[in-house]
């Protein structure tokens, strides 16, 4: 090959059988005379298009199963926060009162919400390991494999995840909090 030009190479052909002649028995033919070339005929093609739908498809599925897991994991998050904003607004009326800047209250509220985030991503971590290690010895002792291993860069991703989800349910207790007038949240019970 050497001394071939790329672009005078034909990377793709499609052939239309003549009048009266099968498809099928055309790709087949042609898959036996020309044994460097693949060949796909209708219904090769058809059941491509079909697999590559439901690839599709699944993929969607997924990113949608994804970001009900976000909301779904946000939800308690937003729910914890809004309880502990509660049982803090005396003293966020009076970081207020002593100059504490609204942004200041946010990034607090942030934090917080940010360290329940780690702190779900690790017990989850310690509940995966546990699990997979427990599921290998398992395994062995049955006189199989260890089927489960550890992605340490996914574990740190699952890591980064759960901090930004944190971070999403902290957001709009944050933003109520900031919000507040400091007279409002000194006088609250």
């Amino acid at each position: 090959l050497q001394g071939v030009d790329p672009a005078d190479m034909t990377m793709q052909a499609v052939i239309y059988p003549a009048e009266g002649v099968d498809p099928s028995v055309l790709a087949d033919r042609i898959a036996r005379e020309v044994p460097a070339v693949t060949v796909m005929d209708i219904a090769g093609m058809r059941a491509m298009l079909e697999e590559t739908s439901w690839m599709v498809a699944a993929q969607a599925l997924l990113a949608a199963a994804c970001l009900l897991a976000v909301f779904a994991g946000a939800l308690p998050i937003v729910n914890t926060m809004m309880v502990s904003v509660a049982d803090q607004t005396r003293e966020i009326g009076v970081k207020r009162a002593l100059g504490a800047s609204a942004r200041r209250i946010v990034r607090d509220v942030l934090t917080e919400a940010a360290v329940i985030g780690i702190l779900g991503g690790a017990l989850g971590t310690i509940i995966a390991v546990a699990a997979s290690w427990a599921l290998n010895e398992a395994a062995l002792e049955s006189g199989g494999a260890p089927t489960f291993t550890i992605a340490w860069e996914l574990v740190g991703v699952a890591m980064v995840f759960s901090v930004a989800v944190g971070v999403f349910g902290g957001l709009y207790p944050a933003w109520r909090v900031s919000r507040m007038d400091p007279v409002d949240a000194l006088a609250h019970e």
